[in-house]
């Protein structure tokens, strides 16, 4: 059983990353605000969350980063986030902008592929696959 929590900017979390597509942002940043109450550090939980959507990478037959890159990416992905809760009170126009901004990235593709990616992979079915999860929304599914 898990719990169900609400997060500022993002709505509940109340089970692991699932899905036939890669992790969006959205997941990634809830699930590791579920796992950071677990968790003895923000590194620690970074960790746990790296290895859980390395499996849908590895799944689909995409290459991935080095594991320090992936979990450095989760922490400053979270660094953001942070910095615009410690704020949520604030009613300026700018802040108000930055948070619609962040909360439009949520069901964007949290990329962990290498720059290379595309060169990488052989077969073109993954490659289409990979080119779909980068649009806007994550389109497509991979079986």
């Amino acid at each position: 059983m898990f719990l169900r929590t609400k997060y500022y900017l993002i709505a509940t979390l109340d089970k692991p990353i699932q899905g036939s597509k890669l992790p969006s942002i959205a997941q990634v940043l809830g699930r590791y605000l579920y796992l950071i109450n677990l968790c003895k550090s923000k590194r620690a939980a970074a960790q746990l969350i790296q290895d859980e959507i390395i499996v849908f990478w590895n799944k689909a037959r995409i290459p991935t980063q080095r594991k320090d890159y992936i979990i450095d990416k989760i922490i400053n992905l979270t660094k953001l986030y942070f910095k615009l809760k410690d704020h949520k009170n604030s009613t300026s126009e700018k802040h108000k902008k930055k948070e619609r901004d962040f909360v439009d990235t949520f069901n964007d593709l949290f990329d962990i592929a290498p720059k290379n990616a595309l060169t990488k992979i052989t077969i073109e079915e993954d490659r289409e696959f990979l080119l779909n999860q980068r649009k806007k929304g994550r389109v497509g599914c991979h079986l």
